[in-house]
């Protein structure tokens, strides 16, 4: 059988506590608020690069050096760093060069 569609208690005191804690704590910055922002701010730019990155590491890791292949810890650890940092490093590095004319269009 189907889970019902309806929301139930626990749905709402969820909600419900997620909407009181986001008042409670409106003023407190969160420790790493600024790196965090700067992480939003590249996000799009990370969400569109990251497919062909992926697709591109992945392949260099098989035909390169399939042996990662067997450490799945690694390999998981090579590919987030690399799906996420790699796109950082591009956007960082489009932002210094004469490309950076044309980075608002191209990662938003």
């Amino acid at each position: 059988a189907w889970i019902s569609g309806g929301l139930t208690l626990s749905d709402n005191l969820l909600s419900l506590t997620l909407l009181l804690v986001y008042f409670a704590f409106d003023r407190l910055s969160p420790p790493f608020a600024d790196s965090l922002s700067q992480a939003g701010t590249m996000s799009y730019g990370i969400y569109l690069m990251h497919i062909p990155v992926l697709e591109v590491l992945a392949r260099s890791i098989y035909h390169g050096a399939p042996m990662v292949l067997s450490y799945q810890v690694v390999l998981q650890l090579l590919l987030i760093i690399g799906g996420v940092g790699l796109p950082v490093l591009f956007m960082t590095t489009a932002k210094v060069t004469p490309f950076r004319r044309y980075y608002a269009y191209a990662f938003g």
